[in-house]
């Protein structure tokens, strides 16, 4: 309506002696209409596109927790490690392969987000741990800190981040008990 405002104020101020002012100022009206219309299209097809990425995220994410759930070992590791693995770190591993130019660089595992969680599981086995307790004070550092670059990457809570990690540094000192 403002452009049209604009050009009802312009012809009001023109001496029309024929139909060539209403021709150019209806050219420009069009020009402006199509440029808002390219406008509003470009912004409902980046909408459609993010919507397509969080659910092709959202599909791929599941399909990683069922992958996850389903690894050897899986029945062994305490069960809230389990759950974290398959819900919040699943949506990062999700987020990382959907967000990738390249989905099969690194392995098809961008981050290699994805190739953390068999060390993970294996960190909080203490039955596991204890055979090679120096692998784990290698691993440790890595693994923790892989965990909140990756949890940056989904906005996962600062506090529940916190929480996650105290957990898993509480179940490490069983590897260096003897059995």
């Amino acid at each position: 309506m403002r452009v049209v405002n604009e050009a009802v104020v312009h012809l009001s101020g023109q001496d029309i002696q024929d139909a060539a002012p209403f021709a150019s100022v209806l050219t420009a009206l069009e020009a402006a209409w199509n440029a808002q219309a390219q406008k509003e299209r470009a912004q409902r097809e980046a909408k459609e596109q993010a919507l397509r990425v969080v659910e092709q995220r959202a599909m791929l994410a599941a399909k990683i927790a069922a992958d996850i759930r389903k690894l050897q070992d899986a029945d062994q590791v305490p069960a809230d490690v389990l759950d974290f693995a398959a819900g919040p770190w699943a949506e990062v591993v999700a987020l990382a392969q959907v967000s990738a130019a390249d989905p099969t660089a690194e392995g098809g595992d961008p981050g290699g987000y994805l190739a953390l969680v068999p060390e993970l599981f294996w960190s909080v086995q203490p039955a596991l741990t204890r055979l090679e307790p120096d692998r784990l004070n290698e691993t440790i550092p890595g693994l923790l800190a892989k965990l909140r670059r990756g949890l940056k990457t989904i906005a996962y809570p600062p506090a529940q981040t916190s929480a996650l990690l105290q957990r898993l540094v509480g179940l490490h000192p069983e590897a260096f008990e003897k059995p």
